[in-house]
């Protein structure tokens, strides 16, 4: 699918968009990463990784007309060949806890 309702709707960039769907009055886009090669450790930046899997995360978007939206994404996990770290690598769709 297109990623356009991505980026130019939800700002979304790095996204593939699997499907779109509608429950009451949510759209629902459910995304993966489509880099990759661009995967890097979020703790030293490394691109020296190995995958681990994926999580699934959801977001709150950007309303469209009167309906809200959530952002169903898959955010890959990966395992530092240099840190030793397990984590989730650094998204760009949420700000970080503080």
């Amino acid at each position: 699918m297109s990623v356009a309702i991505l980026y130019h709707v939800q700002g979304i960039r790095k996204y593939a968009l699997r499907k779109i769907s509608i429950k009451k009055d949510i759209f629902i886009f459910e995304c993966f990463w489509r880099h990759p090669e661009e995967l890097k450790c979020a703790g030293c930046r490394s691109g020296n990784v190995r995958r681990k899997g994926t999580k699934m995360r959801i977001f709150t978007g950007v309303p469209m007309g009167n309906m809200r939206t959530r952002i169903h994404a898959e955010i890959p996990r990966v395992h530092c060949l240099d840190c030793g770290k397990v984590a989730q690598i650094h998204i760009d769709l949420a700000r970080p806890n503080v």
